[in-house]
């Protein structure tokens, strides 16, 4: 009886080593036991160690050892590392190295080593397990470059989740901010809003990137300390394959410096160095495009043409500091009589040219009388006194400008005609 239970246990034991044997051949880790001794030589390996390139009978038959396929840069760290392992009280241990394949192709392996020791804890021999983890170790390695590339950028780098939760800044979004890393991951990228952008404008931001579009854009910032910048951002959305979760990639350069001198020689090309309003290319442009408008939509607007009476005598008597003095002054007082959607500039010398948005004739005359009394009351810097000449037009469709510039033109000349300090309409 008990060699009936004896052998059961023992053919029980025997399939189960068999179907031990059959999983372990179509897995990829590689199972061995060894001697311990210099060459590593191998005393039992499973076939699948014909994934590198060599048979199971190239080991046990001791026609290669496991040291020989060991990469040359790795077997002082592989041999010194066992050593040190073996000696020792441990009884598990691993070692992350680089073989040479058969083809000459170069794997990393993960190899896993259990000890067997005696009773005096002295290392017998070796079990373990190779598992090839090459794809792990160049895709960290890609992650650790990618991300030293990243810091090392002058580019403002930062990840975000589907709700805008940042996950991930890069040191020049801290540098370039003022916060600190810990105020910037966990937050929303409302943080950097500068209340220069209106909701429509996020709003189409969101749209895009939700979209699965990339989002490209130049948006205002503000820093830590309240200081607004311009940065040229690319927003990318990722998708993750399995959980359908969007992640967001902001990368970012500061273009204030840039934006800033196109806006100062966009200042330069449009506006009058003296008196600080549009120069004569600017309302020149925008007489165009109010005869454009007028044209499509019946808009009426009217044009206002003045200029110093004598000034060449306040040039001559005072001197030309004086004559800029008085330009600047009454320039100041224009402004503060006109509204906002009124466009005016300087024509040349003493000329002026003043757009009114929307006004009709009647209306035109009242205000250019108001601005010739006004400047008859007022004296410039407290001491000179002026007056001025007013021509006056309503736009007329489909007139062209050369046409209506003629005409407000000949309308000042009729003013100045009449004894100065006068309006006329023409």
């Amino acid at each position: 009886m008990k060699n009936i239970a004896l052998q059961a246990y023992t053919d029980n034991s025997c399939k189960q080593l068999l179907e031990f044997t059959k999983l372990m051949e179509v897995s990829s880790v590689v199972l061995f036991s060894c001697i311990i001794d210099y060459e590593c030589e191998l005393n039992y390996i499973t076939e699948n160690v014909s994934q590198f390139g060599y048979s199971k009978e190239d080991f046990l038959s001791h026609k290669i050892h496991y040291k020989s396929i060991i990469h040359d840069a790795d077997i002082d760290f592989f041999l010194k590392s066992l050593e040190d392992s073996l000696r020792s009280s441990k009884r598990k241990f691993s070692l992350l190295h680089r073989i040479i394949t058969a083809d000459g192709t170069i794997r990393w392996l993960d190899v896993k080593f259990l000890v067997e020791r005696d009773e005096w804890e002295s290392a017998r021999s070796l079990y373990g397990t190779i598992n090839d983890i090459t794809d792990i170790v160049e895709k960290e390695n890609k992650v650790k470059l990618l991300a030293q590339a990243l810091e090392q950028s002058d580019s403002l780098v930062f990840i975000t989740d589907g709700n805008g939760i940042i996950s991930y800044v890069n040191d020049s979004v801290i540098q370039n901010s003022g916060y600190s890393r810990e105020e910037l991951i966990g937050s929303k990228t409302s943080i950097f809003k500068s209340g220069k952008h209106n909701k429509e404008f996020y709003r189409n931001l969101w749209h895009t990137i939700l979209s699965g579009q990339n989002y490209n854009n130049i948006i205002i910032n503000k820093k830590k300390n309240g200081e607004l910048y311009y940065v040229d951002t690319s927003i990318t959305p990722i998708e993750d394959a399995y959980t359908k979760s969007k992640n967001f990639v902001v990368s970012a350069k500061d273009v204030t410096i840039q934006m800033q001198l196109e806006k100062k020689l966009e200042n330069l090309a449009t506006t009058d160095s003296l008196t600080q309003i549009y120069n004569r290319y600017k309302i020149n442009a925008e007489i165009e495009l109010h005869i454009a408008r007028s044209k499509r939509s019946n808009t009426p607007f009217s044009l206002l043409m003045f200029d110093i009476d004598h000034f060449k005598n306040i040039n001559d008597t005072y001197g030309h500091y004086v004559g800029d003095v008085v330009l600047k002054d009454l320039t100041q007082l224009i402004k503060k009589s006109i509204r906002q959607v009124d466009s005016f500039g300087r024509w040349g010398g003493e000329e002026f040219m003043l757009i009114l948005d929307g006004t009709n004739k009647e209306e035109a005359l009242n205000v250019a009388q108001k601005i010739r009394a006004l400047v008859e009351k007022t004296a410039m810097s407290g001491h000179y006194n002026i007056t001025v000449s007013i021509g006056v037009v309503q736009y007329i469709v489909p007139e062209q400008k050369s046409a209506l510039l003629e005409r407000v033109d000949q309308a000042l000349y009729e003013a100045k005609e009449g004894g100065r300090n006068q309006v006329a309409y023409r």
